[in-house]
């Protein structure tokens, strides 16, 4: 349980190995997971789950960016360049390839 609550939360350091699986994972479970959902329940409760399973994932990769972003030296802000397009994967980049300061 206690490693979900660390998903969420924004007042952590991410390392940079965290950040890439959760990255991964999260891409991954949302595109995956979400195709037997699609099946099983009706049109309605699909869009609503799939409402949900967005605000999650969402959440959870923002905390992560923030985390990262902290681990590196920069301000929690900077995980808004993840907004800019173009600007996203050079910050992307950035956070994977650079070690902690």
């Amino acid at each position: 349980m206690e490693e979900i609550k660390k998903l969420f939360s924004f007042d952590k350091k991410v390392k940079r190995a965290e950040f890439i699986g959760v990255y991964l994972f999260g891409v991954l479970a949302l595109s995956i997971l979400m195709i037997p959902v699609q099946e099983i329940l009706p049109e309605q409760m699909f869009g609503l789950a799939a409402l949900i399973a967005v605000v999650a994932y969402f959440w959870v990769m923002a905390a992560n960016f923030v985390g990262r972003a902290k681990d590196v030296g920069l301000k929690g802000y900077y995980a808004l360049l993840i907004l800019v397009p173009l600007v996203n994967i050079i910050f992307l980049l950035y956070l994977v390839f650079l070690l902690y300061r």
